[in-house]
């Protein structure tokens, strides 16, 4: 998923039948990690895995949080046991260097990778890779993650949009092709549901729903750094703001990191947070 400027975040329930990584440029090959081919040390088993509705970042194959990425306000899972394609080859679940998970909540992956300064909460895994100076919580055997919800459909429009480099743009709800907001803009939704065939927003841009809505994207969603996409209305929680990418991984609809086409549908870069407030 740190740093003391301002954070890029998205502060929404976020569904996605694909991986999701918070994702930013790699600073150099990190210290080998001390391997645990089975758990490391163990907890009591957890009975069941939480309920959906208390996830931040829920995924069917794989989840990577990337340099000084955050997870906060959630639990953070992946459902499939050896799945493919993975973001982190060889791991369902890694934090890379300074990154984090909600040291309060659960990670559920089968296999788990933590590398440099990493630090997560309680592991409900098959196999936990740890870099020595990671700190993690409990470890206990994994717990399968609830089923995902279903996406909400989405019909795109066929017209892009635009917000230029530090302008100002609101809508209502509606159907659009492309949707780009650059450089230190800001696009503002009345209310509603906004569909549309993808979603960039640039490095330090805003997307703020001013009521509550939801997203829905038939290709993929790139949140450079210092952005942010959110619910900004008074009393706003995440479950007021849904985000819905039909994109699969790898589906080549234009999805990059750090200028490298990648297998994600959902991008949030360096220095970016995910947060589930629930």
């Amino acid at each position: 998923m740190t740093t003391t400027r301002r954070l890029g975040w998205l502060m929404f329930v976020l569904f996605t039948s694909a991986g999701l990584p918070a994702c930013g440029p790699s600073s150099g090959a990190p210290p080998t990690p001390t391997e645990h081919g089975a758990i490391a040390q163990v907890a009591a088993a957890i009975t069941s895995a939480p309920a959906v509705e208390t996830y931040a970042a829920l995924a069917t194959t794989s989840v990577l949080v990337e340099q000084n990425g955050r997870i906060q306000g959630g639990h953070a899972a992946v459902r499939t046991i050896n799945g493919t394609p993975l973001l982190d080859p060889g791991y369902e679940l890694s934090v890379k260097q300074n990154g984090s998970i909600d040291s309060t909540k659960l990670v559920i992956a089968d296999s788990v990778h933590l590398l440099q300064n990493a630090v997560v909460g309680q592991v409900a895994t098959n196999g936990l890779s740890s870099a020595a100076n990671a700190t993690h919580g409990a470890v206990s055997a994994f717990a399968a993650p609830p089923v995902l919800p279903s996406l909400l459909p989405v019909t795109p429009g066929t017209s892009a949009l635009t917000v230029g480099i530090d302008q100002t743009t609101t809508i209502g709800p509606g159907a659009y092709g492309a949707i780009v907001v650059k450089n230190n803009a800001t696009l503002r939704v009345s209310s509603g549901s906004v569909h549309a065939r993808s979603l960039t927003v640039e490095q330090n841009g805003r997307v703020q729903w001013l009521a509550a809505g939801d997203l829905r994207l038939s290709g993929q969603l790139l949140v450079q750094q210092n952005a942010s996409v959110s619910a900004t209305f008074t009393g706003a929680t995440a479950k007021d703001l849904q985000v819905h990418v039909h994109g699969a991984d790898g589906d080549g609809s234009g999805s990059t990191c750090g200028g490298d086409s990648g297998p994600w549908a959902v991008s949030v870069v360096q220095n970016g947070l995910v947060r589930g407030l629930v």
